[in-house]
């Protein structure tokens, strides 16, 4: 009878020890790059999958396109976090293309719309008979003693009589994955973020990584805000000279007076964090990967505050690439000061240096003050 039980203890052993290391697996959390929108795509180490906003119908070729890349066959959780269409358009085509997706629960921020696309849309889930639930400020998912996903407004009643009581609805939720922390803040606006600010401690809101809310406008992310999150690493999605100038200079310099380190799909791509619980990697589409510890590990790496390809010490000879760089770095070119270099940015792509001239304020005069200094790649 030895023989027996010890084979049996042995295969339980081997199962046991295969279940351990097929959850060991890490989070990745995708920013997708959809142009003027958000989306993010969170896959959890036991292979659940959760799709926060789905951007514009102008980037659901992006956002399809991720999807299939990925390998997502189900998403186990949709947050709609308000109905605004560069939040949710894109939703709409990949039900249409990915027909075989199975979508297990939406949340949606019970923020009233007329919109007849919205409408569209929750016929569509309806048609799935997909799970269709209004969270509020509390609510919690735990999927394991390490891995929880806690919202922290809406709350009941909704904002009323803001800039816009939509974007004031929006689902505002923090994923914790052992010591490493995301905040995903849809478009909040001042008034939400207050609320947010009078209902959780600086413990509650205490995260690694920000998705700084509403494209990076400057009616959003306050110094309070932000002293209470403490984020190591600020996330902006906006499209690439858009048409709103988001993000807002007001809301990146009170990102750099904190010295937090900004990541941008308008000029990165795609961003996609990975995390093991201890420590995160962050990759771009258009830059290496950095690995940076959590917060309170004495050998935190210093992090430049710019565009993450660009590194001040290893590139202060280098010429500055009009296309690419950051406000800051613009503004130390001869003659440019803040305005003007907001105005190149928004001018954004140029073609050839010559190009800068057409650019208020700036002329053939002050252009010959920096062009040796300037590239366009």
């Amino acid at each position: 009878m030895l023989y027996p039980i010890r084979k049996f203890l042995l295969s339980f052993f081997l199962l046991s020890l295969f279940a351990c290391s097929s959850f060991a697996k890490d989070l990745t959390v995708s920013y997708i790059d959809i142009g003027q929108g958000d989306s993010e795509l969170i896959e959890l180490p036991d292979g659940k999958n959760i799709l926060i906003d789905a951007g514009d119908r102008e980037g659901t070729n992006n956002l399809l396109a991720y999807l299939k890349n990925r390998k997502i066959k189900k998403l186990d959780l949709i947050i709609i976090t308000h109905p605004h269409l560069d939040h949710y358009g894109g939703l709409i085509k990949v039900l249409k293309e990915m027909k075989d997706l199975e979508i297990t629960q939406v949340f949606d921020s019970g923020a009233k719309t007329t919109s007849s696309t919205y409408a569209q849309l929750l016929e569509q889930f309806l048609a799935k008979k997909v799970k269709f639930k209004i969270p509020r400020k509390g609510e919690e998912i735990t999927y394991n003693k390490d891995l929880t996903l806690k919202l922290l407004a809406p709350q009941e009643p909704l904002l009323k009589n803001t800039k816009s009581d939509i974007n004031n609805s929006s689902i505002v939720s923090k994923l914790t994955y052992k010591d490493i922390s995301f905040l995903f803040t849809g478009d909040t606006e001042e008034e939400s973020q207050n609320q947010i600010l009078s209902s959780f401690s600086s413990t509650d809101l205490k995260s690694s990584i920000l998705k700084v809310a509403h494209h990076g406008s400057r009616y959003t992310t306050s110094n309070e805000f932000l002293d209470s999150v403490k984020p190591e690493i600020a996330i902006i999605s906006a499209g690439k000279g858009n048409t709103y100038g988001h993000p807002h200079q007001e809301a990146l310099d009170r990102l750099n007076d904190k010295k937090i380190p900004i990541y941008r799909t308008d000029m990165s791509g795609t961003i996609i964090i990975t995390t093991d619980g201890k420590k995160y990697t962050i990759k771009t589409e258009k830059t290496t990967t950095s690995v940076l510890p959590k917060t309170n590990a004495k050998t935190k790496e210093k992090v430049s505050n710019k565009n993450p390809k660009e590194n001040t010490e290893s590139n202060k000879n280098k010429k500055v690439n009009i296309n690419t760089a950051t406000s800051q770095e613009i503004e130390k070119l001869p003659g440019v000061g803040i305005k003007t270099a907001e105005k190149i940015i928004k001018g954004r792509p140029y073609k050839s240096i010559s190009d800068l001239e057409k650019v208020d304020g700036i002329g053939k005069k002050r252009l010959e003050k920096f062009i040796d200094l300037v590239v366009v790649e």
